[in-house]
């Protein structure tokens, strides 16, 4: 069709075969044309009708790279966001009232009051540093500096709230390629909970010619919607470098989603 998509077949229609690919559908009026000279007019039309259809295909494919882009750039402004809203509430705050505690201390003089004022900033730097290295972790999990991919999967799998069995063999990975991979693992998870009402999952992660490969599987209800806002989400960060993302129901019940991202990214 004119927005890359399959025709449907008709009762009517007559498929126009491009050695063996269908590259179009056709319907016309039978008493009015002779059958011979409609498949002579399709066989001739055959090329223009397949470069049409690439056409519309691309057209497709770049609206939709562009309602990506936009996505992201939408979501990465809303993460600054967070990110100045979480540091100007939380450790700035902490951290400018315990400069003003130690200085109104300082100036009182007591030794009690500075014993006081002492264990008090303990207990908040501590705070502050938790603060701090939670926001850390949203940028760069540090799981994946300690123990790459492999060790952030197992560290899912063991604070998970529910059973999960992880298959994977990795070696060191590009951060960015392990960082969207992490993300996309989590997700699943936490989709397979909230959503699914699962109660196992399934974690498989190989690389294989040059690309890893993602597969998480839960045993749960199924009925995931690909275009949902977290697994579209999703697939805009696989997307973002050069992978892909697929997400289908298991005819049994429950998810799988599986990434295929290429490890030159």
């Amino acid at each position: 069709t004119a927005t890359g998509r399959a025709a449907p077949a008709t009762a009517t229609s007559v498929e126009v075969l491009r050695g063996d690919r269908v590259v179009a559908r056709v319907t016309y009026d039978g008493a009015s044309v002779d059958d011979a000279i409609a498949s002579a007019v399709f066989r001739r039309a055959a090329t223009e009708l397949d470069n049409a259809g690439l056409r519309a295909v691309l057209a497709v494919q770049l609206v939709e790279v562009q309602e990506s882009r936009a996505r992201l750039a939408a979501g990465q402004h809303e993460e600054r966001r967070r990110i100045e809203r979480n540091l100007h509430d939380g450790a700035q705050q902490r951290l400018l009232a315990l400069a003003l505690q130690l200085q109104a201390a300082s100036v009182n003089g007591s030794e009690a009051r500075l014993r006081e004022a002492v264990a008090s900033a303990v207990a908040e730097t501590r705070l502050a540093v938790a603060e701090l290295r939670d926001l850390a972790n949203g940028l760069r999990p540090a799981v994946l500096t300690d123990g790459g991919l492999q060790g952030g999967l197992e560290e899912l799998a063991e604070r998970a709230g529910l059973a999960v069995t992880v298959d994977a063999d990795l070696g060191p990975l590009a951060p960015e390629l392990e960082e969207t991979a992490w993300f996309i693992v989590c997700e699943a998870i936490a989709n397979a909970q909230k959503h699914g009402d699962a109660h196992a999952v399934g974690i498989s992660a190989h690389v294989r010619d040059g690309v890893l490969a993602i597969a998480v599987s839960d045993d749960g209800c199924g009925g995931a919607d690909p275009d949902g806002h977290g697994l579209r989400g999703l697939r805009d960060r696989a997307e973002a470098i050069g992978g892909s993302l697929a997400v289908r129901s298991k005819r049994h019940g429950g998810t799988v989603i599986e990434a295929a991202l290429p490890c030159a990214s």
